[in-house]
């Protein structure tokens, strides 16, 4: 599955350096945002396009990283400036586990817990655990990219 998320930053330069605002996300408020500042003779003001790009796919457990091997990162294409992979368990854990080591560990203490509170469970009849072989790892890579625009680029 890939997302794509397009923001815009507006920049200018004070006297101690440059000062970038917030990501917006609106195309008009850009617009206005930048009028402002250009009507209040701010200087080089600047407007940046950024677009994340992330691919979220299932990789098996055998398919990670081997243990004490760093995630290898994607190729920075030539238009990206900024590349991250990590990695995740689909609906149960953390937002993101930075590599096979942490994957194996976050699914071996599942495994553990599950297993300790497993004859709770039988006496409750529920458990709050899932069984770690059930859990589907993904793979997660982000690019971030970026360009210098001008407000007319700006989509309509």
């Amino acid at each position: 599955m890939q997302t794509h998320l397009r923001y815009w930053t507006v920049s200018y330069r004070t006297r101690p350096g440059t000062r970038t605002g917030k990501p917006l996300t609106s195309p008009a408020t850009v617009r206005r945002h930048h009028a402002a500042m250009t009507a209040q003779g701010r200087t080089d003001v600047t407007l940046t396009e950024h677009v994340m790009t992330k691919t979220d796919s299932p990789i098996t457990v055998a398919d990670l990283p081997g243990p004490g091997e760093p995630t290898p990162l994607p190729p920075l294409p030539a238009t990206a400036h900024e590349v991250r992979r990590y990695f995740r368990c689909e609906n149960y854990g953390p937002p993101a586990l930075p590599t096979g080591d942490h994957v194996r560990s976050f699914l071996s203490w599942v495994a553990d817990v599950r297993e300790r509170h497993t004859a709770g469970a039988r006496r409750s009849g529920s458990s709050s655990y899932p069984d770690p072989a059930t859990l589907r790892v993904r793979d997660v890579r982000v690019v971030v990219s970026q360009r210098q625009i001008t407000p007319d680029q700006l989509p309509a």
